[in-house]
């Protein structure tokens, strides 16, 4: 008695029907091999260097740098009072954009606590900090903390 013979006894199918079952494993088996060779392939990619400098570098590059032309110019054309206009509006769009973060963890509300404080430190700068501080304890905003 065959193999074919065999199992169609153990198993009541016809030898068409064992053929197809057997054709499906070894497909599923191929399968199986191919992505186990994507992981690999890619996990084992070696790390290209990072070119991002770190932050510290970053911050003291930006702090040091000298405000472009263009934004000189425009801090010139605009008058006092605009620039505050447009200061302590941004304030109070970011202490409403901060407050109704769903997670106050979120990169999105960290992105707006820092966007927060450094326009407070404008305002700050342009003699506005009493205003921004007022603001932000009107609508019960604590004084922005980036790192959470």
């Amino acid at each position: 008695m065959g193999n074919y013979q065999t199992l169609q006894v153990m198993y009541g199918q016809s030898s068409v029907a064992l053929e197809l079952r057997a054709l499906a494993i070894s497909a599923g088996v191929l399968v199986l091999i191919l992505a186990v060779l994507a992981v690999l392939t890619f996990a084992i990619r070696p790390r290209q260097p990072s070119t991002a400098e770190p932050a510290a570098v970053v911050r003291q590059r930006v702090a040091a740098a000298p405000p472009t032309d263009e934004a000189q110019q425009l801090v010139r054309t605009l008058d006092a009072d605009e620039l505050g206009r447009l200061l302590l509006g941004r304030v109070r769009r970011l202490v409403a954009l901060s407050a109704f973060a769903p997670d106050p963890d979120a990169p999105e509300a960290r992105l707006a606590r820092w966007a927060l404080l450094s326009t407070i430190r404008d305002c700050e700068a342009a003699g506005l900090g009493d205003a921004a501080r007022a603001l932000l304890a009107s609508a019960g905003a604590p004084y922005p903390n980036p790192a959470g």
